[in-house]
């Protein structure tokens, strides 16, 4: 407050200085325009920054809720993907189910819309004596689950 103060005081003291100097010409008219439009633009400067600092709120606003947004969005995926490994842990045919412990599921998605289109693996943990090789694990779950075979990693273990 004690600098916008300043400001009109030096500002009132330099137009007197320089309505002093000028001499009466054609160009007066002009001059005291320009003198009262900085004279009006150091009395609104408070005003200026009120909005500049309500705009740079606004801005802070947006940008906690993008990051709020951002986290959501991938809580909302690790969900997805925890209650799909669910789903298929439970859909795992009866075939292979003594063989299965586990199911676990790699995506890259970062909205529900391409959760599938960006699934990057399917890993299906076996127990490391089971009676069916890796490969007709992986068959039979790509056929059941109708999943790309490559989607489809088995591992022993568990």
């Amino acid at each position: 407050m004690s600098a916008w103060i300043m400001s009109i005081v030096t500002l009132i003291v330099s137009v007197i200085m320089l309505e002093l100097l000028i001499p009466n010409s054609t160009y007066q008219p002009y001059i005291r325009f320009v003198i009262g439009i900085l004279v009006i633009l150091v009395l609104i400067q408070p005003i200026i920054m009120l909005v500049d600092e309500g705009f740079q709120d606004r801005f802070v606003l947006e940008e906690s809720f993008y990051i709020e947004k951002e986290e959501l969005v991938d809580t909302s995926i690790a969900y997805i993907s925890e209650e799909v490994e669910q789903a298929l842990l439970k859909e795992v045919p009866e075939e292979v189910k003594n063989d299965v412990t586990d199911v676990t599921i790699i995506t890259k998605a970062t909205t529900w819309d391409e959760w599938l289109q960006k699934l990057e693996s399917v890993t299906v943990h076996v127990h490391r004596h089971s009676e069916r090789s890796k490969e007709e694990i992986t068959d039979i779950l790509a056929r059941d689950w109708e999943l790309p075979r490559e989607l489809i990693i088995v591992q022993e273990g568990g």
